[in-house]
């Protein structure tokens, strides 16, 4: 998907991390927990993202992989906190992203290899060291005086 896909991954992955580090200061419980899922998370997502950049066949899928982890972390969200504005945009932003993924991974294509053109005429060698055969100009340079005018 190109440069189009990474900016939209990078976009995606910016607002569940915000919509789940927002959540995560909400809970009573489990916060040690929940930041040590944020900080694998977004390790793992750093890798995604190298991998994009470098349009690697696994690039793809470990987003894909990512992206399913965030909506799981979003469905314990709703597990501990209950039913938020916060929670269900994380959980269709993560679905959302699930998607982009999934059709990613089928239109992903290997970068092509540039290889330069096979020579198959050898032209002959040039003279460098023959003088010019151009012609010196013919023309006549004009005689006529320019004529001063009488006052």
């Amino acid at each position: 998907m190109g440069l189009a896909g990474f900016i939209t991954t990078i976009i995606l992955l910016a607002i569940q991390f915000w919509g789940a580090l927002r959540l995560s200061a909400n809970l009573v419980a489990y916060k040690e927990l929940e930041t040590l899922i944020l900080i694998i998370g977004l390790l793992v997502s750093i890798a995604a993202l190298i991998g994009l950049a470098l349009n690697t066949r696994w690039g793809w899928p470990l987003t894909l992989i990512v992206f399913s982890a965030s909506l799981a972390n979003f469905v314990w969200l709703f597990w501990m906190l209950g039913v938020s504005i916060t929670v269900a945009g994380g959980m269709i932003v993560a679905a959302f992203s699930m998607l982009i993924a999934f059709i990613a991974i089928d239109l992903w294509e290997p970068p092509q290899k540039w290889e330069p053109e096979p020579v198959t005429e050898v032209s002959e060698p040039v003279d460098t060291t023959a003088k010019s055969t151009k012609k010196k100009s013919t023309r006549k340079k004009s005689t006529r005086k320019k004529r001063k005018k009488r006052t």
